[in-house]
This record gives structure tokens, C-alpha cells and sequence, in this order.
């Protein structure tokens, strides 16, 4: 078994404290697997997390028009953590690439422990929180090379925009403090966020954000519809999913400090109200030495493997479509989207 120093030195664990990398441990099993040997099977309902220690690993589906490779796997990455969050199957087949070592990070264990201690649960989807921005950034980046491999984030001319006030009504403090309350999120947080929001309304097809630009804030959706969408060469627009009420987005640059990853546009028919919070009033809420709440973290992890799946989902339909013809399995970094 690795020692505990070992597990600091990966940046996802990075933030935790000598207590918590103790409490981690107890729920850790080291694996090990020879080069070919698949460790879990597609739409598997386990729920077990891993993080590779050593050696690589494929994500891959199989086809009628033979395999699509998701991403590959290395030391450092975690997997895993899509299906704790979640509770749905496996996105894919993970298969040892070479001789590789593990820590399998038992399901049962982390539950029991995130339930005993508040300050562990918090840290625990911080490391989940790492894992799927990073996933969720390079799965756009495969989309954008899906078709042409020269393609890159942040190739286009950003072009100048503004919310509009004629495309309002007003999200008042009262109406604020709903949109919040019904995310179940505690009283001080409620009222943190309500306070310290700031409103746009953005009129059908409006662009909120562009890919490539930088990111100081996220949003949630008051009211409408945001589209979350790539430019794709040789596809054009492609639509990744559209976000509801209450629904959280431009949270990745936020952890990451990159540039956004995909554009986010108002409903082409209805528009859109959202409230931006910038980055220094998301950091006090998800400060991992405050004792608050966890809840909007949880959030804002379950959006994040949401968005996996969908993009996922998304891959692979166009595998089918285009007979296995294009250019697939490229890897944008050493992350991508999870099993």
C-alpha cells in the first residue's frame, strides 16, 4: 500500500487536510491489473472510485462499427467519481492499457465517513469537484476536434455584448431568495447570494459568454433558457445541453482559472434572466475551511456529471453516424470524460 504522502502529491488531493488524507485511507484498497484486463464493464452499477497510481487505461465503447475511445487515463486521474455522484451505470469500458496500479477508494466507506464528518464530505467533493472540471473541459475540447483535429478552444473573434434590461421582468430579492431556497440551500448561503447577485436579462439567441473568453463569474438561471453550445468545424453550432431554472454554469473557469470552454447563449426563443456571482463570492461559499453547507457544491458536482454523460452520449452518436470515419480517440489532455 502507498503511504498517505503519496495521495497529497496528486493535485486533486492536494487541499487535504493530514486528518482527512488519514480518514481517506481507511476506505482504500490498492489494485492491481495487467496490460488488456478490463477493470469494469459499461453500464456497471458499481460504484467504486479509483485513482491510477500507475500506468494508463483506455475509456472505450464498443460499436457495430467496432470500438470508440472515449479518453485515456494516467497517473493522477481519477474515475470513478461520475457514478458516486450520480448512482447511474458506467459511461464506458475501462481497460488496462499497460501493467497499472490503483487506489480503489470503496463507495460504502467514503459514505460512512462524509456522514460522520461535515469537513470530510466537503473536502471529498472538492476532489470531485477538480476531477470533473477538468473532465468536463477537455470532453469539449473532443467534440471541437471530433471532426478536425486542428481545431482549437478559443480560435474565434469574440464579439462585444451586453445584457439588456428591456428583456427583464425583474428577479427582486424576494424572487432571489426563492430561486435559492428551492435549491435547498442554508439560510446564511440564501441570503449570501441573494445580496450579492447581479442580474442580466438577455434577449432571444443574446450571447452570455463566448469560448475563449475569460471567466470571473458564474450563473444560475432565474428565469428562461441558456444554451450551453460548441462551434464545431464541420458541424456548426452544436447545441450541449440547455439549462433551467435554477440550473448553475461558467463554473469551470472559476476552478481552473482557463478560459471558457464552450459559448453560453440565451434561449433562441425566449431569452434568458440569470444572476452572475463572481468569483470572490463563490470562493467564500465553497471555502473548504468554512463550516457551511455543502450543498451548492454538491450542485454543482451533479451538473458536471450531467453534462459528462451528455457529451458522452453526444461522441458516440456521431461515431455511429459517421460509420467510425472521422477522427476519434484523441486525447486534449491528460483528463477526459469519465467511466
Amino acid at each position: 500500500m502507498q503511504d498517505r504522502e503519496s495521495l497529497k502529491r496528486h493535485e486533486l488531493f492536494s487541499h487535504l487536510s493530514a486528518e482527512q488524507t488519514d480518514q481517506l485511507f481507511r476506505s482504500v484498497t490498492e489494485g492491481s491489473y495487467a496490460a488488456g484486463e478490463t477493470l469494469v464493464s459499461r453500464d456497471d452499477e458499481s460504484r467504486e472510485i479509483y485513482l491510477v497510481a500507475e500506468g494508463s487505461l483506455r475509456v472505450w465503447a464498443s460499436t457495430p462499427i467496432g470500438d470508440f475511445e472515449f479518453t485515456r487515463l494516467v497517473e493522477g486521474d481519477l474515475f470513478g467519481e461520475v457514478n458516486y455522484i450520480d448512482r447511474l451505470g458506467r459511461m464506458g469500458e475501462v481497460q488496462a492499457l499497460s501493467d497499472v496500479k490503483l487506489l480503489v477508494f470503496d463507495q460504502s466507506s467514503l459514505a460512512a465517513l462524509a456522514d460522520l464528518d461535515p469537513k470530510f464530505e466537503r473536502a471529498l467533493y472538492w476532489c470531485f469537484w477538480k476531477s470533473l472540471s477538468a473532465k468536463l473541459r477537455a470532453a469539449n475540447e473532443h467534440l471541437s476536434r471530433f471532426f478536425s483535429p486542428g481545431v482549437t478552444a478559443g480560435s474565434r473573434t469574440l464579439a462585444p455584448h451586453s445584457p439588456h434590461s428591456s428583456a427583464e421582468p425583474r428577479v427582486d430579492m424576494a424572487a432571489r431568495r426563492s430561486l435559492f431556497r428551492e435549491q435547498r440551500l442554508p439560510s446564511m448561503e440564501i441570503n449570501f447570494l441573494s445580496s450579492l447577485a447581479t442580474q442580466h436579462a438577455f434577449g432571444p439567441g443574446e450571447t452570455i459568454f463566448l469560448e475563449g473568453s475569460a471567466g470571473d463569474q458564474m450563473y444560475v438561471v432565474a428565469a428562461g433558457q441558456v444554451m450551453i453550445s460548441k462551434s464545431v468545424d464541420g458541424a456548426g453550432e452544436e447545441a450541449l445541453s440547455f439549462l433551467k431554472r435554477g440550473d448553475y454554469f461558467g463554473e469551470m473557469s472559476l476552478i481552473d482559472k482557463q478560459p471558457r470552454s464552450a459559448d453560453a447563449k440565451a434561449h433562441p426563443e425566449e431569452g434568458a434572466v440569470v444572476l452572475s456571482l463572481r468569483s470572490e463570492v463563490v470562493e467564500q461559499i465553497l471555502d473548504i475551511d468554512r463550516l457551511t453547507s455543502i450543498r451548492l457544491l454538491k450542485i454543482l458536482c451533479r451538473l458536471s456529471a450531467e453534462r459528462l454523460r451528455k457529451i458522452n452520449e453526444k461522441l458516440l452518436g456521431w461515431h455511429l453516424v459517421s460509420g467510425g470515419e472521422v477522427a476519434v480517440g484523441r486525447r486534449a489532455s491528460t483528463h477526459g470524460p469519465s467511466s
